[in-house]
């Protein structure tokens, strides 16, 4: 549905997504963060479900999303209008709610009193309160502009939590401590900002958090000009980025100032991170220190022929004995203190290192031409020889694992799915012996969303993740990103970049097998070739993978290459006849590998289609839940021979099996109406009042309603289509149910209902127990 992929879209972008239902054609908002309270996030689906826009305020985000692009000048100008209007709408809303929040802020700042000095909060941070206030058991942070205007309030509880006031604009906003002569520092916190102003006797500024150090430091800058501004850093040690650090020194570069970081002792904490935990730890002297001691940060500079970078390019590569007896004298000819020189050095160093590590070696193609069907035939004796699996299993595998070198040809790139019922099946020898085969391959046993989509970006590797039922557990984003580089076209994702959120464009496009215990998300499944394992009998025997000689991978490897490179035209241009009894996406997913055999030759293309036969055709489908219960709903209508039917009959003939899914659907109890309409209401298809006799007319449904839903979605068995039954009006039978001999229909008489009566007026009650005339209809 157009909501569901509206709502993709949403999560792509910004990591976070609105509830599954978006109502059209009014502002949501929704959380963008982890954080609770937080509504960043907001969007606005547009009336006619093709189109909408959605951002976060927080990350200065503004995108739109069509279904498809307008095409004349006029739906462009009708698509541009909605869009400026909810956008002027989204804003309207916020700086209504930001206005409301300066008010009610200023309310509380004057219901505010002076502050108890023994609040838990300033006692375990041994800070004063410097221009705060306390209401009832939480300071009162005020959070001005650079105008001095009250925009909101930081609430700090007893135990230190901390919270904004809902509408507080924080970007570019803080709280001043002290007031300002030669030097102005800026820190994360209120209880970093009062122990350095303290410590220094310097005026502070507290940004509130490290995103907003920039914004804040260009603001100062912007109004007090030729003052030295010194950014104060929390040095997230324990934290993947170090954010403190990262933004404190993007703020001194951006403002030409100072950055102070913290030098903690060998006692430091994990969480021993600002310096407040300094002053804890070493005392006022080694804050003072520190500030006293903030240097300039290193220019970027990216020209090769700079002196900057030609020496810090130099010193990186020397010994660190060698570096360690030139750094100072380095440090003096380029004008900076040895420790911002050491920063840079072991930079470049790290940078160094990580493209030293590319974990990808160049294969060299075999020098002689390489017979397809000769290939492929090695490639499934080698499966077999240390995997245990059907031979449909291996020639799925062996398609598979060419079709990841002919990516750059491809338009469709089917997930390899290695599942089992059970662990020690081989899942993981043959995600490893894929890995020994295919191009660049990448094996991880779990990976984060943004390093999916970055890794792909910037190897285009094979990647392959082993323990799938552990990593896409209710990641919901990662599994977007796996679902969006199934096909050529749609293999992209959006993210901001930078301090100005530059929205850019990464490839989700790459050869991906998967591994893991169990069934993944269906959405994943029906875009995967299925391949699935089962345990060794004791007769079975194989050679173990780890004893293999290098030699034999190396050599598959090198034809491999050889093969893709004189026939990547030729799998472009191929054309395979794709069996029928695949459904449109097994079709695609097998097309790649089924033109594969076709170029490779020989009975390839014949073994490869029984292969998909086996492995994707309708009868090994595997069905979602909706499908199983429309298959379960026809058999019902089938076998009984129905034309409708009570919601409360349907769901006892449902549980009537203790086999099926729906005895046990709700927690360990039968499937409820609600439930029951709740997936149905998916395929169209929802309760109504039906009249199952002359005066009982309960909620449930009509066979009729269902006929779209089976002929997309379910196979039809031919006698269901045959038989068409009719009301029953055997007058000794229920009139859902009719008497059949063969193809031929009894019919008894037996009083009609009025086709005037209103069936509603009567559908969530007991039926009236009235004797009712003979009515004609």
């Amino acid at each position: 549905m157009n909501t569901e992929r509206f709502r993709e879209a949403i999560l792509n972008s910004l990591g976070y997504a609105p509830p599954s239902e978006i109502p059209p054609g009014k502002i949501e908002r929704f959380p963008t963060s982890d954080k609770r309270g937080d509504d960043n996030g907001w969007c606005r689906f547009f009336d006619d479900c093709e189109g909408g826009v959605f951002g976060c305020w927080r990350q200065g985000i503004s995108e739109i999303w069509h279904l498809r692009k307008p095409r004349t000048p006029e739906d462009k100008a009708a698509f541009q209008a909605k869009v400026k209007q909810a956008q002027e709408e989204a804003e309207r809303q916020r700086e209504q709610e930001r206005a409301d929040c300066r008010e009610k802020s200023a309310e509380l700042w004057s219901k505010g009193r002076d502050v108890d000095a023994k609040h838990p909060y300033l006692v375990a941070k041994n800070v004063k309160p410097y221009g705060v206030k306390q209401l009832k058991d939480s300071l009162l942070i005020p959070v001005r502009d650079a105008t001095g205007v009250l925009q909101g309030l930081q609430f700090i509880g007893l135990d230190g939590s901390k919270k904004f006031k809902t509408g507080t604009a924080v970007t570019g906003c803080y709280h001043s401590i002290g007031k300002p002569k030669d030097k102005l520092l800026v820190a994360e916190g209120y209880a970093t900002a009062a122990t350095v102003h303290e410590i220094t006797g310097y005026a502070v500024a507290v940004a509130f958090n490290a995103g907003n150090l920039k914004p804040v430091a260009e603001a100062l800058r912007a109004k007090l000009p030729d003052i030295t501004l010194i950014i104060c850093a929390d040095d997230d040690h324990s934290t993947e980025g170090n954010p403190g650090l990262t933004k404190a020194t993007e703020a001194a570069r951006a403002v030409n100032g100072l950055l102070a970081v913290p030098s903690f002792p060998d006692n430091r904490g994990a969480k021993d991170t600002d310096f407040n935990d300094l002053a804890k730890l070493a005392g006022a002297e080694a804050v003072k220190v520190c500030i006293e001691d903030a240097t300039p940060v290193a220019p970027i500079l990216t020209p090769q022929d700079n002196p900057w970078v030609s020496a810090i390019d130099r010193l990186a590569k020397l010994s660190p004995h060698e570096y360690d007896r030139t750094r100072k004298e380095e440090a003096k000819k380029l004008g900076v203190r040895p420790a911002t020189l050491d920063n840079a050095v072991k930079a470049a160093q790290r940078e160094a290192e990580q493209i030293a590590e590319t974990p990808f070696h160049e294969v060299e193609p075999h020098p002689e031409p390489v017979d397809g069907s000769e290939l492929l035939t090695a490639l499934v004796a080698t499966i077999k020889r240390f995997i245990v699996c059907e031979q449909h299993t291996a020639i799925a595998v062996a398609l598979w694992i060419v079709m990841t070198w002919f990516m750059d040809v491809v338009k469709v790139a089917p997930r390899a799915i290695i599942t089992a019922p059970e662990k020690r099946c081989g899942k993981t020898l043959l995600l490893t012996l894929i890995g020994k085969l295919a191009p660049r391959a990448l094996t991880s046993s779990s990976i984060t969303p943004s390093a999916l989509f970055r890794a792909i970006d910037l190897w285009n590797p094979t990647l392959l993740i082993d323990e799938t039922d552990a990593c896409l557990k209710e990641n919901e984003e990662l599994r977007g990103l796996i679902n969006s580089g199934h096909t050529r076209e749609s293999a992209y994702t959006v993210r901001c970049v930078g301090d100005d959120h530059t929205p850019t464009k990464f490839s989700t496009w790459c050869a991906m097998g998967l591994s893991g215990i169990g069934n993944v998300a269906d959405t994943i499944m029906d875009r995967s070739i299925i391949l699935e394992l089962r345990r060794k009998l004791p007769h079975e025997k194989v050679e173990r993978i780890r004893h293999a000689e290098d030699a034999l991978f190396q050599e598959l490897s090198a034809k491999l290459a050889r093969f893709a490179e004189d026939n990547a035209e030729a799998v472009h241009d191929a054309r395979p006849v794709l069996p029928e009894k695949l459904n449109d996406r097994a079709q695609d997913n097998w097309e790649p590998l089924l033109a594969i055999a076709m170029v490779a030759g020989g009975e390839w293309f014949k073994s490869g289609t029984a292969a998909a036969l086996k492995l994707s055709g309708s009868d090994g489908e595997n069905r979602t839940i909706g499908t199983e219960l429309l298959s379960d709903i026809q058999e019902i209508f089938t076998e009984q021979k129905l034309d409708r039917i009570s919601t409360a009959d349907l769901i006892k003939a449902l549980c009537a099996d203790d086999e099926k899914t729906w005895a046990t659907y709700n927690r360990g109890f039968p499937i409820k109406p609600r439930q029951l309409a709740s997936k149905l209401k998916g395929y169209g298809i929802h309760s109504k009042s039906i009249r199952m006799s002359t005066y009982e007319t309960p909620k449930g449904y009509e066979r009729s309603q269902f006929e779209d839903a089976f002929f997309r979605y379910v196979s039809i068995p031919p006698d269901f289509i045959r038989h068409t039954p009719q009301m029953a009006i055997s007058a000794g039978l229920p009139v859902a149910e009719s008497i059949f001999q063969g193809d031929e229909k009894t019919e008894t008489q037996r009083p009609k209902a009025a086709t005037s009566a209103d069936c509603g007026v009567v559908a969530d009650r007991n039926p009236l127990q009235v004797e009712v005339p003979n009515f004609d209809v």
